[in-house]
């Protein structure tokens, strides 16, 4: 039996296409660590959808009133002086105190297809289609009911919202609100949809140890 990552491995150009395929190359390259030398604005760097942050590895302030080595800190704190934290839309954040406008950070993001969709929501609560559910919520933005338009700050998930706020509920297939923005009406919702859940695709690692012979046509 030649498994899926040993037919990778070998590179053959018969079979490397079908297997990279298979495999969702792509995908798999995209969790590997990323670097990145960025501009820091407003004491947050803003990561692209599908890039969102999971852990901080490292992080350097190379312009600001403080520079050198920070240390990261949990998912949704607010870090203080020498820290740098992940907001809960998966960007960078650092202290104001340090006023960072140039930094250096390796870090890794989580598994999973960035998706879209319109929620219906009752009671201000709503589920993700398809028995999908998320690792991460990436935006929010009510379409019907109080506020309209409104892009929602994402909080913890199982909080409970205040006005303006939304949060993944604890099981993850779905979203909560608060009554001041939408009580029944819907919600346009980005996230990180969990590999293997509902709909979504199987987790990446799953079909590397299988049979390539049962996988690639």
């Amino acid at each position: 039996m030649s498994t899926l990552k040993a037919t990778l491995n070998a590179a053959n150009p018969n079979t490397l296409p079908d297997a990279a395929r298979t495999a969702r190359l792509g995908s798999l390259l995209a969790q590997v660590p990323r670097f990145l030398d960025s501009v820091v604005a407003s004491d947050t760097i803003i990561l692209p959808a599908d890039a969102k942050a999971s852990q901080i590895l490292t992080a350097f302030s190379s312009v600001g009133t403080l520079t050198g080595g920070l240390d990261p800190v949990g998912v949704g704190a607010t870090p203080a002086t020498g820290e740098v934290a992940i907001s809960l839309s998966g960007d960078i954040v650092f202290a104001a105190a340090n006023a960072v406008t140039q930094a250096e950070v390796s870090y890794v993001t989580n598994e999973g297809e960035v998706t879209s969709e319109l929620l219906t929501v009752a009671a201000s609560a709503g589920l993700f289609a398809s028995g999908r559910k998320s690792v991460e919520l990436l935006t929010a933005v009510v379409t019907s009911g109080v506020t309209v338009g409104q892009s929602l700050t994402v909080v913890d998930r199982g909080a409970t919202p205040a006005s303006g706020e939304v949060a993944l509920d604890v099981t993850g297939l779905g979203v909560t609100v608060n009554a001041a923005n939408i009580v029944a009406g819907s919600l346009q919702v980005t996230y990180k949809a969990t590999p293997g859940q509902g709909t979504a695709t199987a987790p990446l690692g799953q079909s590397l140890d299988a049979d390539a012979d049962n996988l690639i046509p």
